[in-house]
């Protein structure tokens, strides 16, 4: 018969191809961050560091949707998703200028 939806149609492409290659791209993120974690935390608190760094990644998720959920609300959706996507891009070009990120190659830096 006919097909009754909310959501709007998108091709495969941007419906699995896109999704796939950000999370192949975002792969090594957790790696990377807990060796930076375990070599840059001291061995008596680094149970504790690691506790609390992986918290609030988890406090993240829930806390973003509820934000991004009152911005549409209140801006519409065209305006709060530019405004995530220039804000995530800000965070992600600053950690090109960010002087600490030099510093964590531990074998120029003993």
């Amino acid at each position: 018969m006919f097909e009754v939806s909310a959501r709007p149609r998108c091709s495969h492409t941007v419906r699995y191809c896109w999704p796939s290659l950000a999370g192949l791209l975002a792969g090594p993120a957790g790696p990377l961050f807990a060796t930076v974690i375990q070599e840059h935390s001291p061995e008596e608190i680094r149970g504790r560091v690691f506790g609390a760094s992986y918290a609030l990644i988890q406090a993240g998720g829930p806390i973003g949707l509820v934000v991004g959920g009152f911005l549409v609300e209140g801006v519409g959706l065209v305006p709060a998703v530019v405004g995530m996507g220039v804000v995530y891009l800000t965070v992600a070009l600053s950690t090109i200028l960010n002087p600490a990120l030099r510093t964590l190659d531990p074998e120029k830096h003993r």
